[in-house]
């Protein structure tokens, strides 16, 4: 992966903001070097083989363009790991680890950092993550994953986004997204046709929470929020609802589609 993140590197000079989006894809095989890999997950009561890969691919905020790979991780999973004691192991040994050794690969491979912001959905919403981001001066737009309790004020962070002003509206067009078979965590998810939606916009400052089960770590992290929820989703469809986490500006209303 050196060459490639090298020459990653060397497109990204110049350009004004450049976006490090994370994320984890799985790659199933189905022929017979399958039974030589790890277990990716369940499937029709089998076990399914394959290798996981997180990516981090650099892309031009202006111009959308994707530049290159800055890093990419790729492990599989022993058929000792077991489900019951993810809560037993440590931060470090655990898989979710690979947000921030990602982001530390990046950080050493560029010499100035101040012009990138890592953005990841929700698996990124761990709590020593943003830990680690904060504690660095890195930049970040990350989904809300967890309705964590805030430390300043009564309630959680969904109950208190949902008081706060509009401030604006924005246009948004949703792509087309595939069924998915559900998992002992999530529910099965039905097909979704592409339509454009048009979401309320509210922005706060909070103070996130030590979570109760978290022993180490600050007490409470500062960081700027972004909700956004559909105003009146097609009947039968699920109305679109993100929560942003981020060390961004927020924006204001000449930013924002009225």
């Amino acid at each position: 992966m050196e060459g490639p993140s090298h020459a990653t590197v060397e497109a990204c000079r110049g350009r004004e903001t450049l976006l490090a989006v994370q994320d984890t894809s799985t790659i199933v095989f189905s022929h017979a070097v399958a039974e030589e890999l790890g277990s990716v997950g369940e499937g029709e009561g089998n076990c399914v083989r394959g290798i996981l890969v997180h990516s981090t691919l650099m892309v031009d905020a202006q111009t959308r363009e994707p530049i290159g790979l800055a890093d990419q991780q790729r492990w599989t999973r022993s058929d000792n790991t077991i489900k019951a004691s993810h809560k037993k192991r440590s931060y470090q040994d655990k898989e979710s680890i690979k947000w921030e050794q990602a982001t530390e690969k990046m950080q050493a491979r560029f010499a100035d950092v101040s012009n990138i912001v890592t953005v990841c959905d929700r698996e990124a919403d761990i709590y020593n993550y943003l830990t680690y981001l904060m504690d660095n001066e890195q930049r970040f737009v990350i989904r809300a994953a967890q309705n964590r309790r805030l430390q300043t004020r009564c309630g959680s962070l969904v109950e208190w986004m949902s008081k706060q002003r509009v401030v604006g509206l924005r246009r948004v067009e949703l792509a087309q997204r595939g069924a998915q078979r559900g998992s002992a965590k999530q529910k099965k998810r039905r097909t979704r046709p592409a339509r454009t939606a048009t979401l309320s916009i509210r922005t706060a400052e909070v103070e996130l929470s030590l979570p109760a089960n978290q022993r180490h770590g600050p007490l409470s992290l500062s960081v700027g929020v972004v909700y956004l929820r559909e105003k009146r989703p097609i009947k039968g469809e699920q109305r679109a609802e993100w929560i942003l986490l981020t060390t961004e500006p927020l924006c204001s209303t000449d930013a924002i589609d009225r």
